[in-house]
């Protein structure tokens, strides 16, 4: 059998992917709702300021945009064929972050999201070919994805932090 039919036959069509992926999110959002109904205010003064309502309004956007998904998706019908729902790098991709979530209460918000976005970046470079680097060109490759993930980590944490309010996990001993 050729690349070519090899690759229809795992080829799923448009609409069916995304009304699984529509699915999916809405479940999320249902998922996380329940899961930040107990999170601390803060010390917000004004409702709307909340880390809660914050994260509410997200979830409310993507249920929203979820619905559209999966109205679009039935409604038009796209036969176009695609990638399957769950590739291998879909597969790595989830099962790190559920790894980030269920660590990140024991070594806390910076390390847990270091170590997963520098994995993220280097594995997604790795399956994009982008390392094919060698020695001290491969080190300094490397080591600007760190930098790139301990920026970001930074900025994440700042932004959660300074302007929101909101408590992250910390990393501690005991």
């Amino acid at each position: 059998m050729s690349d070519h039919a090899e690759e229809k036959k795992r080829a799923m069509v448009k609409w069916k992917r995304d009304v699984i992926y529509g699915i999916a999110l809405e479940v999320v959002c249902v998922l996380c709702y329940f899961g930040t109904r107990n999170l601390p205010t803060g010390t917000a003064k004004i409702w709307q300021a909340r880390a809660d309502v914050y994260i509410w309004l997200w979830i409310i956007i993507l249920a929203i945009l979820s619905a559209i998904l999966i109205a679009t998706a039935v409604i038009k019908k796209d036969q176009t064929p695609c990638e399957p729902v769950w590739t291998r790098e879909g597969m790595v991709t989830a099962g790190a972050f559920f790894l980030y979530l269920f660590v990140m209460s024991y070594i806390g918000f910076i390390l847990t999201t270091m170590v997963f976005l520098t994995t993220m970046i280097l594995y997604y470079s790795w399956k994009m070919d982008k390392l094919h680097y060698t020695g001290s060109a491969l080190i300094k490759k490397i080591i600007l994805y760190i930098v790139a993930a301990l920026v970001t980590t930074f900025v994440t944490y700042w932004i959660f932090t300074s302007l929101l309010d909101v408590r992250l996990p910390a990393w501690s001993l005991f």
